[in-house]
């Protein structure tokens, strides 16, 4: 994780070792992991979104995890790093998540995610808000010989049984998981 596909555009040091701060934390599975994620990468009221699931503020990110304790390894290759600004605040990342079950089911996920960097010039920048999406770009060939791209709320974590969702509803009745479902 430590040699990141930066690009050829200066990038504050403080926000590369945020960067990968974050994905050390998101990756480890250590007993104070998510406390860390919380408080040395986010502010106080910062924002994690995953999909349709969203923790608002320290608290509510320490929880990120729940429902998924049989998750035994999470892996994030990054891709590609594009960074909008001069003050690298608005970074876009894309690359695969890969996850692993206590009963030995992997599975792999592509997904993208913006960061948004509060107060770049500080030498501890803080994370304001990240947002991931899992994404699965299905293309099919239709009769007239045009290729459709639909994108649905991918996440295999599920269907293998890697991840359980919450038990909670979102307003409009659909499930809340951490794929979005």
């Amino acid at each position: 994780m430590e040699d990141l596909p930066w690009p050829s555009q200066p990038v504050p040091e403080p926000v590369k070792k945020l960067i990968l701060r974050f994905y050390t934390s998101i990756d480890s599975h250590g007993p104070h992991a998510s406390y860390k994620l919380a408080s040395k990468v986010f502010t106080a009221d910062g924002e994690l979104i995953i999909n349709k699931r969203v923790w608002t503020g320290s608290e509510s990110i320490c929880q990120w995890r729940a429902g998924g304790d049989t998750v035994i390894m999470r892996s994030h290759t990054i891709e590609e790093i594009l960074v909008c600004g001069d003050d690298g605040s608005n970074i876009f990342m894309s690359g695969t998540l890969r996850l692993g079950s206590d009963v030995g089911l992997i599975a792999e996920s592509p997904f993208s995610a913006k960061c948004l960097v509060d107060d770049t010039s500080s030498l501890t920048p803080r994370v304001r808000k990240w947002q991931i999406w899992m994404v699965e770009c299905m293309t099919s060939i239709c009769l007239s010989n045009l290729a459709n791209c639909t994108l649905q709320d991918y996440t295999p974590f599920f269907d293998l049984g890697i991840l359980r969702p919450p038990v909670s509803k979102m307003s409009d009745g659909v499930l809340d998981t951490i794929g979005g479902r």
